[in-house]
């Protein structure tokens, strides 16, 4: 039986770069509210994992998290609210909601044009890893006496310093500018990198040091980023690429799908077919705008 009780109006916001203040509102229901807990989890991706940071509370309508970490700019916190019915044990989860401007309805529209574009016309299906920027440290290469790494292409945190090093996949439709081929003349050796430039829609919000993936398993280093907003609300994502060399720790990092290979279509197919009717030619999968890969075997999916 599902939980009956649903949240209206769940917020993020802050003029305080040391915390963050979650709202929320319940809708009228004629239910004890006493019989319900509620718990607030948080990540840095809109695909989490995500972490409980309070304990299970009731009849609260506001948390402030004061253990926001500070140390990076361009980190971007992610909420969820968790509600449990003590009498018969059953969870949903709300959200997830960031800090962000809310766009207007011609932002909602650019974005809605943006998105049919990038999935139907000039997009291809990629799997964007965003690189973890704070959590456990990892004890085979981060010294603690030292606040430094004492070592370099650490499997276990793929050179992040951080525990697994990135956090779940996540699907994105790109379109990758063609590269050019050139050769480095150093020293001792030649050197044969890649970069180019990319676009996509407003989600997820990459970061510099987020992993690209391809298809063809090519990987791509994200350098800079430039969103095109309005009114401050992110519409679009400019991303400045650089290739991952083979011998780079990060082409060990897995991509573990829950589908075949051979099924992935990476390219629409409504730019072969050139059809009359729209609602017709959508005949493959729509990106869910919160899908959810796990990143090792044995990792829980979440239930729709």
């Amino acid at each position: 039986m599902p939980v009956a009780i649903s949240i209206q109006r769940l917020r993020v916001r802050s003029l305080d770069i040391a915390q963050m203040e979650v709202t929320w509102e319940t809708d009228n229901f004629n239910m004890d509210v006493l019989d319900y807990t509620f718990q607030v989890l948080r990540s840095e991706s809109g695909e989490g994992p995500y972490e409980p940071i309070t304990q299970e509370f009731e009849d609260r309508y506001i948390f402030v998290d004061r253990r926001v970490p500070t140390s990076y700019m361009f980190r971007q916190f992610w909420y969820k609210l968790r509600i449990k019915q003590k009498s018969t044990g059953d969870i949903k989860d709300f959200g997830p909601e960031t800090q962000a401007a809310e766009p207007d309805l011609i932002a909602q529209t650019i974005r809605r044009l943006e998105q049919t574009g990038f999935t139907q016309v000039f997009g291809r299906l990629c799997w964007l890893f965003p690189r973890r920027t704070f959590g456990t440290r990892c004890l085979n290469c981060w010294d603690p006496k030292l606040s430094a790494k004492k070592r370099a292409n650490c499997i276990e945190c793929y050179d992040t310093s951080f525990l697994r090093g990135f956090l779940n996949p996540i699907e994105v439709w790109v379109q990758i500018d063609p590269v050019g081929k050139a050769v480095q003349l150093q020293s001792f050796q030649k050197g044969q990198t890649k970069v180019t430039s990319a676009r996509m829609t407003f989600y997820p919000s990459v970061k510099p040091g987020d992993l690209l993936v391809e298809l063809e398993n090519a990987r791509w280093r994200i350098e800079g980023v430039t969103q095109s907003e309005r009114l401050r609300a992110p519409i679009k994502q400019e991303l400045v690429l650089r290739s991952v060399m083979p011998t780079d720790i990060e082409f060990k990092l897995p991509i573990n799908l829950q589908e075949p290979l051979k099924d992935v279509q990476v390219s629409p197919g409504r730019m072969f077919t050139n059809p009359h009717n729209f609602d017709n030619a959508i005949d493959e999968k729509t990106p869910n705008i919160f899908g959810y890969y796990p990143t090792y075997p044995g990792d829980p999916t979440p239930e729709d």
